[in-house]
């Protein structure tokens, strides 16, 4: 069979092939961009639609990116927010020892900081 006439007897099909050809190639790059994001500890639906309108450069993007290592930025924070219980603040009203994070006497009410 020549190719010329396959081609225009079955144009629609042939067009139909290529058109779902591409939009599986560009879903599964959305995909492999989400998984690749949940493997990096990154936000998956951003990525997803990162990937899905710029393709092949939010791959490359995404892929040579740094993994985000929660436990680090879990100890940053556990560390900021540590306050020493040992050091005691004296409530000018009643005279009672409160810890040093508290802003309000814990007995009257008073304003300690």
């Amino acid at each position: 069979m020549n190719m010329l006439k396959f081609f225009t007897e079955y144009s629609s099909v042939v067009n139909a092939m290529i058109i779902c050809g591409f939009l599986t190639f560009i879903l599964g790059q959305a995909f492999l961009g989400r998984w690749l994001a949940n493997e990096k500890c990154r936000d998956q639906g951003t990525w997803f639609w990162l990937c899905l309108f710029f393709g092949i450069p939010a791959l490359l993007a995404l892929g040579f990116s740094p993994t985000i290592d929660i436990r680090k930025i879990a100890q940053k924070i556990e560390a900021s927010n540590s306050y020493d219980m040992s050091v005691m603040w004296k409530c000018p009203k009643c005279n009672m020892e409160n810890p040093n994070n508290l802003y309000v006497c814990k007995t009257c009410g008073y304003k300690l900081a």
